[in-house]
């Protein structure tokens, strides 16, 4: 039998460790970029991966900015050199889900509530900045016939998308102004697809959802309105754009872009809402119906109660921090989770975490 001479021998030996520490340190480096712990932002394609919620016509916004029609040929983002794709795990059931996914490294930019941004950042420490409005009002409670007020609400059951959502804060504030205990009343998390099934099952006895889904249940007959936004809390913040802050750091560019084609199509929603004649209100008309899968009459009448805006002015920081302040107060948020996330105060949080900086170079070169 042929032997290995020892110098052979050795000299395999010798070999052997640094070519088992080359294949180790090849494997590990690939699954430390698999899981986004390594800078893989050389291999990124430009691609913004956008969240959204389900059916929900406050973010419409992002469907115009989408449609070739809209823009006169091109879309917004295709005339602001944008590529978008829907998140992984888009439409969302609610905003609290959306800064999951963002926790997740799923999504880039994102259309959500104000509540679950502020929450998902303060109390799970998510790293997000809000760098856009979307909307203001839009939202009801539907109840079933027989219920005319805050104090029939008493013992009933009522469904909301989720603790961390604005319409499940504004149900609390109309209780409250109402004299109406929350412990009188069961609440339910629901999806606000299911909602309107639900309420005519009389599995629950009220809920609150944003558009177009109130309006959706009473065009069935449902159910009727008890209040809405503006009864509730006039001209109060609703959705904002959000970005995890590293995306933004890393591509400050890509997200001027996003906020030029936003800023474009919510000026040209706005101005089709102004004009319910014009050929742009059909075709807002169209989008939104596309969008949430609800027929010409509850499309209309989900818009006729919108507000549709962009704006991160002194309006919206003040009515931002009046916010924060409400969350503070309710318990939601505390004084140690703000502490932990550097805050001083409600008005130290709006100043940090809303960055206006990237709406501004959009405005200025539209």
């Amino acid at each position: 039998m042929y032997k290995i001479p020892p110098s052979v021998r050795e000299r395999d030996t010798m070999k052997r460790p640094a070519a088992v520490t080359l294949v180790a340190v090849l494997v590990v480096t690939a699954t430390l970029l698999t899981a986004g712990c390594l800078d893989g932002d050389d291999e990124w394609d430009g691609t913004v991966r956008v969240a959204y919620l389900q059916g929900d016509i406050h973010q419409v916004a992002y469907f115009v900015a989408k449609s070739a029609n809209a823009g006169g040929g091109e879309s917004f983002f295709e005339q602001y050199d944008v590529k978008v794709e829907d998140a992984k795990g888009a439409p969302y059931s609610n905003g609290g889900a959306v800064m999951t996914a963002f926790s997740a490294g799923d999504v880039d930019i994102g259309y959500l509530g104000s509540p679950p941004a502020i929450i998902g950042h303060v109390n799970s420490r998510i790293d997000t900045k809000v760098i856009g409005q979307v909307n203001s009002l839009g939202s009801a409670i539907v109840v079933r016939e027989g219920i005319v007020n805050a104090s029939d609400l008493v013992g009933k059951t009522i469904a909301t998308p989720g603790a961390v959502t604005i319409q499940h804060f504004m149900l609390l504030t109309y209780l409250d102004d109402n004299d109406v205990d929350v412990a009188d009343v069961t609440l339910t998390d629901s999806s606000v697809t299911l909602m309107a099934a639900a309420l005519e099952a009389g599995e629950v006895d009220a809920f609150i959802a944003w558009e177009p889904f109130p309006a959706d249940a009473v065009d069935r007959g449902l159910g009727h309105v008890l209040a809405d936004s503006s009864d509730i809390w006039p001209g109060h913040i609703c959705c904002v754009v959000g970005t995890m802050s590293q995306f933004a750091k890393d591509h400050p560019d890509e997200v001027t872009n996003y906020l030029r084609a936003h800023v474009a199509s919510t000026k040209w929603i706005q101005q089709a809402l102004a004009d319910n004649t014009s050929d742009e209100y059909d075709l807002l008309v169209q989008i939104s119906m596309d969008f949430t899968g609800r027929n010409e009459a509850v499309v209309k009448d989900a818009l006729a109660g919108m507000d549709y805006t962009y704006a991160l002015d002194g309006a919206f920081k003040t009515a931002f921090t009046e916010y924060v302040d409400k969350l503070i107060a309710q318990g939601t948020l505390t004084q140690e989770n703000l502490d932990a996330m550097g805050y001083a105060t409600a008005q130290d949080l709006t100043d940090r975490y809303v960055v206006d900086k990237y709406l501004k170079e959009a405005e200025t070169s539209l």
